[in-house]
């Protein structure tokens, strides 16, 4: 399992187009193109050489600012950078113009893959990039014949440009020409969450797996008149998920042409997979919104999904219609007093699935308790998945307390599992399922003494009342849990090995810990997880560590409770003598 790559951004640039939600307006009387009608194969646009593209030549494309209908905009093409995003591959420069590209001051996130055709209405290529200092009316297009070819190479991130073509955009864009100079970036791809609120969204990242950066979007896949397959046209609104359900994850874009069902888009890469499972979405755009500091950008919610994108690549996204992707299911059942919620996303992209699992249990507690409060939470565990065709499945589960906020305790091990499930090598996660059951009181037992049962009794053991043992017997002991609300014991024994006889040893005792998974060198075989759960020490367990220095050698003995129904804090150290 792959990390979904996250990019930086750079200093200036043609900006990798970013979908999140965007309004639609009205088409702009009078012009025509060979999208503005979709016919049942597609627009199947014929590619225009980019070798006969010129400076002066007016262009013409489509793309939504309201709603999921495209409308057009016009524009003229400033030039073409003979291999400027890569070898063989140019890059034409245009300057755009329309209602609302005039309204937010340029061109928007959200507009990557939006087709850019010619008077004769042959297709250009898609608008991809863009200046990242702010709005500004000059796109950079990625030819559609290399978006046909959908190469697989590493796409820069920056393109640099000469002098001349420095004072070109100077004047054409309206900035400074040390601004120009700078260069072309992709316009950015953020992911868009729906269904998680900006506050989570928005926390410092802790675990690898946290986006460093998230929008909150809508999804408006059950809403009577939410987005489908019909509206995925030339121009129109393309969704790219990780996930959907409950947490629906992924970017926005533009359809940059349709044939016999096959979908091309974005200009750029999402993630630059390759060959991928994303779920392909329509999407309703809510309104272009203007930036002061960076480019515009859409607000929009996802569709249903209604087809797959299976190639993530250079030049842009494509993918088929009609056919869905499977995927892994992420399920979260929470309970608090009478209330139980059930949260179901899938998955379809493997890398996207320890994100998934973190933010299904946040939501889920804040959906249930609505709040962070207080409280204690026992959650079990069920991974169900195949490495190879050999199919597993893993069990575990851990308890929680915490007298500020419960769901910042609890949110953490299970994904933390999936993550580093994600490095097995052959390892598919088929479904992941946190059962959990919330309770108010917060109160924790305090490991308070450790007692051994000897003649007939049950003595209290202190530094100076040593645990005494027989060589070759067995050492009972207990260990007394205390509460406010009542009392617990639980039962801990060692078998002594003949070899420690007149030995003196100590015993450690300490309660497991939340987090387990949070280790420098995590397995990195599904025998050495199952090794993992089986040694995992829960918070309602204590483990204790006996050791002897023998003239033979050192001779440790671990051992771990059975859990009891609280978390546990607190340790103690023992001294045991042997006869």
């Amino acid at each position: 399992m792959r990390r979904p790559h996250v990019r930086g951004k750079a200093t200036v640039a043609l900006l990798t187009g970013l979908a999140l939600a965007v309004p639609t307006v009205a088409i702009e009387a009078g012009l025509t193109t060979p999208a503005s009608s979709a016919a049942p194969t597609g627009d199947c646009a014929v590619a225009y050489p980019t070798a006969e593209v010129t400076a002066g030549q007016a262009v013409h494309g489509l793309t939504v600012t309201q709603g999921t209908a495209p409308t057009a905009f016009t524009g003229e093409v400033l030039g073409v950078l003979k291999d400027g995003i890569l070898p063989g591959i140019d890059l034409v420069m245009a300057r755009l113009t329309s209602t609302e590209i005039d309204r937010v001051g340029g061109i928007w996130q959200g507009m990557s893959g939006s087709p850019v055709y010619a008077a004769d209405g042959r297709l250009i290529g898609a608008v991809a990039y863009g200046f990242s200092f702010g709005a500004s009316p000059v796109a950079g297009i990625t030819p559609f014949p290399q978006m046909q070819a959908a190469l697989n190479r590493g796409m820069p991130r920056t393109i640099s440009i000469g002098g001349k073509t420095a004072r070109l955009l100077a004047r054409q864009a309206g900035v400074s020409r040390t601004a120009a100079q700078q260069g072309f970036e992709q316009l950015p791809t953020p992911l868009a969450v729906g269904g998680v609120s900006a506050s989570i969204l928005n926390r410092k990242p802790t675990r690898p797996y946290q986006p460093k950066a998230a929008y909150p979007v809508g999804n408006a896949s059950a809403a009577p008149a939410a987005p489908t397959a019909d509206n995925i046209v030339a121009g129109g609104n393309l969704g790219v998920t990780y996930s959907t359900g409950d947490i629906t994850q992924g970017a926005f874009g533009t359809v940059t042409s349709v044939c016999n069902g096959l979908v091309r888009g974005f200009g750029h890469p999402f993630n630059l997979l390759g060959q991928t499972t994303y779920a392909m979405t329509g999407a309703d755009t809510l309104y272009i919104q203007e930036d002061p500091v960076g480019p515009p950008f859409t607000v929009a919610n996802f569709g249903p999904p209604v087809g797959t994108i299976n190639q993530d690549r250079t030049t842009g996204v494509s993918g088929p219609l009609g056919t869905l992707p499977t995927g892994a299911t992420v399920t979260s059942i929470l309970t608090h007093g009478a209330t139980t919620r059930i949260s179901s996303s899938t998955v379809t992209v493997q890398e996207a699935l320890a994100q998934t699992t973190n933010y299904a249990l946040v939501v889920n507690h804040q959906r249930v308790l609505d709040a962070f409060p207080p409280g204690a939470e026992q959650q079990a565990w069920t991974i169900t998945g195949h490495q190879g065709a050999t199919p597993f499945t893993l069990h575990a589960g851990n308890r929680y307390a915490d007298a500020n906020d419960i769901t910042g305790m609890a949110q953490w091990d299970l994904p933390d599992l999936v993550w580093i499930l994600g490095f097995v090598p052959d390892v598919t996660i088929d479904s992941v399922r946190g059962t959990a059951v919330v309770t108010d009181d917060a109160s924790v037992f305090q490991l308070a003494r450790a007692e051994q049962w000897t003649g007939g009794a049950w003595v209290k053991l202190s530094k100076d009342t040593p645990a005494r043992a027989k060589a070759g017997k067995t050492l009972r002991l207990r260990l007394v849990l205390t509460n406010t609300a009542g009392n617990a014991v639980v039962p801990l024994s060692y078998e002594i090995p003949k070899s420690a006889v007149g030995q003196r040893g100590k015993l450690f005792l300490n309660p497991g810990f939340s987090f387990p998974f949070e280790q420098d060198a995590p397995p990195t075989t599904l025998a050495g997880i199952k090794k993992l759960l089986r040694n995992m020490v829960r918070t309602d367990q204590v483990r204790g560590d006996l050791s002897f220095f023998a003239p033979t050698g050192s001779i440790d003995l671990s051992k771990k409770t059975a859990p009891a129904d609280r978390v546990i804090s607190g340790s103690l150290r023992v001294k045991v003598f042997v006869q």
